[in-house]
C-alpha cells in the first residue's frame, strides 16, 4: 500500500506549491464524445470507464455522466459542477441490490514512478434526491497495474491505497480532498468507489448513497534531478549519459546549448572531440563532461607472400607504447618466417592494433599429364596461386581455363615475386550418348519404358542391373543409366514422378445453426479444385443453405464429391426492458414450433409470467440450435410525501417545506411551482401533489406566524489556555431553544465535540487532550418555535 497523507483543505492552499502535469486525463470531465441524453452514459466522457465495460445500464455498475448542456435530469439531486460544466455521479451503496457497486476508472497518462511523492486532489458532493440521499463511509481510491475487473456490479475485493475516514456527507456543496502519498509501484490505472461489502459499510440518512465527483488531479511534488559523473573516452567509443529523479529531461551540448538532442532519461553519445553536455530538468540544469582522446594509428599493410628474404614491419607512432605478438616492444619487427604477426599500440589509454599474414611459398604449377577425353567432357585447367597474375596461350588472364577442344595448352603465372609455367596436350574421342528423355509426371499405375540403347555399349542402371538397355519405371524416383563404349563412359538420367490420386470427402449431409459456418475440403499440395460456383481455392466456406460440390484432380486424375447443407433459423425476442406499476404482471411468450425452453429459474414452459422485479432470461433450442434473450423488469411504486403537522414559525423568518418523496417524477404546489422544496415566508395553507407513471399523492400543512425577536451569536475564536478568560465557546441567544444539537469536526471529518445542552460549551479538549491550534468546522441544528429546525454551518479557531 502507498504511504499517504490525507488533507481536507481548499486546493488553493497547497496546490500552488506543487509541480507537475496532471496524470489523470480529462479529470474535470469537460471533454466528451457527445453530450449525455440519458443515465448510465459514463462512456461519453473521454477516457473514463466503469471497470466492467458494460454499456447496458442498471444494474450493471454504470455511472452517470452529467453536463450542463446535456439533457439528463437531476433525479439524483446534483448541483452545478465544481468548475466548468461537467461532473460524474455513481452510487457506493444500494440497499435494494445488495453488495452492488458503481466505480469510475481511467488509465493514467503516465505510470507512477516508485519512490516519487504525489498529490491527489478531487472534489465530492452528496446526492440528495430520488431515494439516493444517504451518506456512507468507505469511500476509497485504488491504484492498480492494469485495469481492475468487475463482472457485473459486485464489490471489487481489493484494499484501496487511499480511503476517506468516516462518513462522507457534503450536501449542496463541493468538498475538496487532498492526499499526499509516495508511490511503491508503477501503477497505471486509478479507480474510485466503495471496496467494502454492505456488511462493512455504514449508511446514514437514507437507504442509498450517491456521490458526484469533479476536478480530479494527480501530480508529482517537486522532483530532484541527478546525473552520472564526468568520463573520458577514446575516439569512436560511446557513453550512456543518465539522468534520474525528475519527470522530464532535455539534453543539449556546449556547441549549441539551445538545440535539444534528446528528451529521454538516457542519452548515448559518441563525440568526436571533448564535449560538455547539459540536461535541463523541470527545475534544475546539470552538466556532464566527456573528454575524448585520439587513439594511435597503425597499418602493417596487406597480407604478403614471399619467395625468400625478410620483411620489416614498421608501426612507428610518436609517443606510443608497442606490444608485438611475441611480447617485444620496439616500433619495428623483422619477419624471417611464415606466420601471423600483430602489434598493439597504446597512447593516453587508447589502443589500436593491426595484423598481417606472411607466407613463404615459391610458386609451383602443374597442369597434369597429357590427356584423352570423351567428346562433351570439359577439362578445367587450374593454375590458382595466391596474389598471382595469369597468362594463358590465348592471352586470357583467369586462374582457370576450360578445355573443350583438342590442342596444346600452357600458362605462365606471376605474383610479382616469383614466376612459373607449364604445358599440357589434350585430345578427344567421340562416344554415342544415350537419351532417356525429359523428366516426367505420371498417374499412379502407369508404366514408363526407359531406353538407353547405344551402339556397342554396356549398361549399368541406378539399381545396379546390367542385363538390358531398357528399364521399366513404375514408382517415383530418379532413374539413370551409365553406358560404357570403348574408353568413354556417358551417363543420362531422368526424374519420374507418380501422382497418387487424392481422396477428398466433403462428409455426410448436415444441418447447421444460424450464424454457423462450415469449411469444406482439404488443402493438398499440387491438387487442383473447382467448386460449384467456379471458385478454385482448396477449401470452401459455407454460410448459407444449399448443395455444394467440388471436382478435384492432379494432371489427368480427377474426382468429385457433393454435400447438402441445411440451416435451422428462428428468432427469440423478449422485447425491451420494461417498467411496471405496483402489482402488475407481464407474460413473456417465445413460442417456437418444435422447440424446447429453459428459463432463468430452470422452468421449461413456452411462456413465463413476471410477478417481481428482476432479470429474466430464456434459451430456446430447435434442432440442437440454441438462441437466448434477456429482459429486465422494474417495478415502480406510487409516490408518497409527508409535509408534517401544522406548525408556528417566527415572523420575518423563512421555512422550507420538503416535498421530496421517493419515486416522484414531478411536483406541483398550491401555487403551481414545481420544485421539491417550497420556501414559506407567510401564514397560510400549503399543499403539494407528487406524480409518477403509477399515480399521484397529495399532502397539506397549515403555517402560522408569531413574534419571536430571537437572535443567535457564535464567536469565531476562543483561547482555552488555562487563564480565566475565554476558556470555552458556546452559542448565545436571548431565546430558549426547543431543539438544540451542536457538533464540531476536525479537518479529517471526525466528531470531536457534540452537545444537546445549550448550557454546555466546548473547552478545546478531545479524548482527554487539548486539541492543536487550528480551525474547526461546526454544524448547529436548533429551533426556537415548535419543531421548525434551522441548520447553521460555521468555523471556530482555537488559539493558545
Amino acid at each position: 500500500m502507498f504511504k499517504a497523507y490525507y488533507l481536507l483543505i481548499l486546493c488553493g492552499f497547497l496546490c500552488g506549491t506543487l509541480y507537475g502535469q496532471n496524470s489523470v486525463p480529462n479529470g474535470d470531465f469537460e471533454t466528451y464524445t457527445t453530450l449525455p441524453n440519458g443515465y448510465a452514459q459514463y462512456f461519453k466522457s473521454v477516457g473514463w470507464g466503469n471497470v466492467n465495460n458494460s454499456l447496458a445500464g442498471p444494474p450493471f455498475g454504470s455511472p452517470d455522466y452529467f453536463h450542463a448542456s446535456g439533457t439528463v435530469g437531476n433525479y439524483f439531486g446534483q448541483i452545478v459542477a465544481n468548475s466548468g460544466d461537467a461532473q460524474m455521479g455513481f452510487y457506493t451503496y444500494h440497499n435494494a441490490l445488495g453488495d452492488a457497486r458503481e466505480y469510475v476508472t481511467t488509465q493514467l497518462t503516465t505510470p507512477l514512478i516508485p519512490g516519487q511523492e504525489y498529490q491527489l486532489t478531487f472534489y465530492l458532493t452528496n446526492g440528495f434526491n430520488g431515494g439516493y440521499n444517504g451518506a456512507a463511509d468507505n469511500f476509497g481510491v485504488h491504484f492498480s497495474v492494469g485495469p481492475l475487473t468487475q463482472v457485473v456490479d459486485e464489490v471489487i475485493n481489493v484494499i484501496p491505497q487511499i480511503e476517506i475516514p468516516g462518513t462522507v456527507y457534503h450536501s449542496n456543496y463541493w468538498q475538496p480532498y487532498v492526499f499526499l502519498f509516495t508511490a511503491t509501484n508503477s501503477a497505471d490505472n486509478i479507480t474510485f468507489g466503495n471496496f467494502e461489502s454492505d456488511a462493512a459499510t455504514t449508511i446514514t440518512g437514507g437507504t442509498r448513497a450517491y456521490y458526484f465527483i469533479d476536478d480530479i488531479e494527480l501530480i508529482p511534488t517537486l522532483p530532484t534531478m541527478q546525473v552520472n559523473s564526468d568520463t573520458t573516452l577514446c575516439l569512436g567509443e560511446s557513453y550512456d549519459l543518465n539522468a534520474w529523479g525528475d519527470v522530464s529531461y532535455a539534453w543539449a551540448d556546449s556547441l549549441n546549448p539551445s538545440s535539444i538532442l534528446s528528451i529521454d532519461s538516457t542519452f548515448t553519445v559518441s563525440p568526436l572531440v571533448s564535449t560538455t553536455y547539459f540536461v535541463y530538468g523541470t527545475m534544475d540544469t546539470l552538466s556532464v563532461s566527456v573528454n575524448v582522446n585520439d587513439p594511435p594509428m597503425v597499418d602493417l599493410g596487406i597480407d604478403t607472400a614471399l619467395c625468400g628474404g625478410s620483411l620489416v614491419l614498421d608501426a612507428t607512432y610518436a609517443g606510443a607504447a608497442y606490444a608485438w605478438q611475441d611480447g617485444s616492444g620496439n616500433p619495428t619487427f623483422t619477419v624471417n618466417l611464415a606466420g601471423q604477426y600483430s602489434v598493439e599500440l597504446t597512447l593516453n589509454g587508447c589502443t589500436a592494433a593491426d595484423t598481417i599474414d606472411v607466407v613463404y611459398q615459391p610458386l609451383s604449377l602443374n597442369l597434369g599429364n597429357d590427356t584423352l577425353l570423351c567428346q562433351g567432357e570439359v577439362l578445367t585447367l587450374d593454375a590458382t596461386s595466391p596474389n598471382a597474375t595469369y597468362t594463358w596461350q590465348d592471352n586470357s588472364g583467369n586462374p582457370t581455363f576450360d578445355v573443350t577442344l583438342p590442342g596444346t595448352y600452357w600458362v605462365t603465372i606471376d605474383n610479382q615475386i616469383c614466376t612459373a609455367s607449364d604445358t599440357i596436350v589434350v585430345d578427344f574421342s567421340v562416344p554415342e550418348i544415350p537419351n532417356l528423355g525429359n523428366d516426367t509426371i505420371l498417374c499412379d499405375g502407369q508404366v514408363l519404358v526407359l531406353d538407353g540403347t547405344t551402339l556397342n555399349g554396356s549398361y549399368l542402371w541406378q539399381d545396379n542391373t546390367t542385363i538390358t538397355p531398357t528399364y521399366n519405371a513404375t514408382q517415383t524416383g530418379m532413374y539413370s543409366v551409365t553406358v560404357t563404349s570403348g574408353a568413354c563412359v556417358v551417363i543420362d538420367s531422368v526424374q519420374v514422378d507418380f501422382i497418387v490420386f487424392p481422396q477428398i470427402d466433403l462428409g455426410p449431409d448436415i444441418n447447421l445453426c444460424e450464424g454457423e459456418t462450415l469449411v469444406l475440403g482439404t488443402a493438398i499440395p499440387g491438387v487442383n479444385y473447382t467448386w460449384q460456383d467456379g471458385s478454385i481455392n482448396p477449401t470452401y466456406t459455407v454460410s448459407s443453405q444449399g448443395i455444394y460440390s467440388v471436382e478435384f484432380g492432379v494432371g489427368t486424375c480427377l474426382g468429385s464429391d457433393t454435400i447438402n447443407v441445411n440451416y435451422t433459423i428462428f428468432t427469440v425476442d423478449l422485447g425491451p426492458d420494461v417498467l411496471l406499476c405496483d402489482d402488475a404482471t407481464l407474460l413473456l411468450d417465445v413460442t417456437e414450433p418444435g422447440a424446447t425452453y429453459l428459463w432463468q429459474d430452470n422452468s421449461t414452459g413456452v411462456d413465463f409470467t413476471v410477478l417481481n422485479e428482476g432479470l429474466y432470461t430464456v434459451e430456446v433450442t430447435v434442432n440442437n440450435c440454441s438462441m437466448s434473450d434477456a429482459i429486465y423488469v422494474s417495478y415502480l411504486e406510487s409516490p408518497f410525501v409527508d409535509l408534517g403537522g401544522d406548525r408556528t414559525i417566527c415572523e420575518d423568518a423563512t421555512f422550507q417545506l420538503n416535498g421530496t418523496g421517493e419515486n416522484a417524477n414531478s411536483y406541483v404546489w398550491h401555487d403551481n411551482s414545481t420544485l421539491p422544496i417550497f420556501e414559506v415566508s407567510e401564514e397560510g395553507i400549503y399543499s403539494v401533489e407528487l406524480t409518477n407513471e403509477c399515480g399521484s399523492y397529495n399532502d397539506m400543512v397549515s403555517i402560522e406566524m408569531e413574534d419571536c425577536n430571537c437572535y443567535l451569536y457564535i464567536p469565531n475564536t476562543f483561547t482555552p489556555d488555562g487563564d480565566e478568560f475565554n476558556q470555552t465557546i458556546i452559542p448565545v441567544s436571548n431565546c430558549d431553544f426547543t431543539i438544540y444539537e451542536w457538533t464540531i469536526y476536525n479537518r479529517w471529518g471526525e466528531v470531536i465535540f457534540k452537545s444537546f445542552d445549550p448550557n454546555i460549551g466546548w473547552d478545546g479538549v478531545y479524548s482527554g487532550k487539548s486539541v492543536a491550534n487550528d480551525t474547526y468546522t461546526y454544524v448547529l441544528r436548533y429551533s426556537f418555535v415548535d419543531d421548525i429546525v434551522e441548520v447553521l454551518h460555521g468555523h471556530v479557531t482555537v488559539l493558545r
